[in-house]
């Protein structure tokens, strides 16, 4: 195996390290960080040795999951993975290097290494960025400036405009995990940033560079994929106003990724009792909510400035003669 799920790293160090949530009978290990590949299977023996939890893997690939079935994990298709590969010009789109070259004429792009100066220069950006307000996502992806990730930045005259902190998640294969802009970041801010990675990639021999998940994108077949697969990605899809997951894609799709199928994996069949989890533990709940209550404040804001256009009458003066 030569592949990991998203957000577990790969480092240059003996270093090891494991998260994972352990809550209602469910394991759920969200992120991993070793120096070797293969030890994804010894992580896999460990947990899966306690037989009264469900283990939960998000975020696998075709190879990972067709590894896992060998253990007897089930399966559940969750999303489409874009993957950049650095053999073929994904930038040949005209229209692509044209926002690439708007956004350079904004400043310039610098790659940082990981220190503390530089991890509290990404939580303040954080809070002024596009949706600093909302409830954040937990547990999905890296938000951390941690020491074995690295974060590029275009910047102008030190004022950050825009941000994306990469991982390795594999030997041959970036990860970006967390892609910041706020509302006034320039035109082409993160096209810019996104062919700098690519290009530095490519210099490296590092054969991928992956833009991520987006959730709720898989074409589904119930028969073939499973009532479950089906059901979160219709309700995923519903729920568009939480993640704009439609946005989402249009926005990879123009660097020309090829697309991979995403799953979660587990151990025990997949109920409604892991997914509600997930959505608890990831903070889905509680962005869906938030949305939700926006789009009925201004539906309610939007009708009552409508009735009183309706039932706004001139003054009269009964004075006048």
């Amino acid at each position: 195996m030569n592949s990991l799920p998203l957000s577990w790293t790969i480092n240059k160090s003996n270093e090891f390290s494991s998260k994972s949530i352990n809550k209602n009978n469910i394991c759920w290990i969200y992120t991993s960080n070793m120096n070797d590949e293969n030890i994804f299977k010894k992580v896999i023996s460990e947990y899966s040795f306690n037989k009264e939890s469900n283990l939960l893997i998000r975020g696998c690939n075709f190879e990972i999951r067709n590894e896992l079935s060998r253990l007897n994990f089930y399966s559940l298709k969750v999303g489409m993975e874009a993957i950049l590969d650095t053999s073929k010009n994904c930038f040949r789109k005209k229209s692509l290097i044209h926002l690439v070259k708007r956004g350079l004429r904004k400043g310039q792009i610098c790659k940082l290494d990981y220190s503390i100066v530089n991890r509290n220069k990404l939580r303040d950006f954080y809070k002024i960025s596009t949706h600093a307000k909302e409830p954040k996502l937990k547990n999905l992806f890296i938000t951390d400036f941690l020491p074995h990730c690295k974060l590029y930045v275009l910047s102008n005259k030190n004022e950050w405009l825009g941000a994306i902190l990469i991982s390795q998640n594999s030997r041959n294969k970036i990860h970006t995990e967390s892609i910041i802009r706020t509302k006034y970041s320039p035109i082409g801010t993160l096209e810019a940033i996104i062919h700098q990675i690519y290009e530095d990639a490519k210099a490296e021999n590092i054969k991928f560079v992956s833009l991520g998940e987006v959730p709720f994108s898989a074409s589904l077949n119930i028969f073939k994929d499973g009532f479950y697969s089906a059901l979160i990605n219709f309700i995923g899809q519903m729920l568009n106003i939480a993640y704009k997951n439609k946005g989402l894609f249009q926005f990879k799709n123009k660097f020309n990724p090829m697309w991979e199928p995403i799953f979660i994996c587990s151990s025990n069949k997949i109920s409604i009792k892991e997914l509600y989890f997930l959505m608890m533990q990831t903070n889905f709940y509680n962005l869906i909510k938030y949305k939700l209550l926006k789009l009925l404040q201004l539906k309610y804001c939007n009708k009552k400035r409508f009735f009183s256009r309706i039932f706004i009458f001139p003054k009269l003066d009964f004075n006048k003669t």
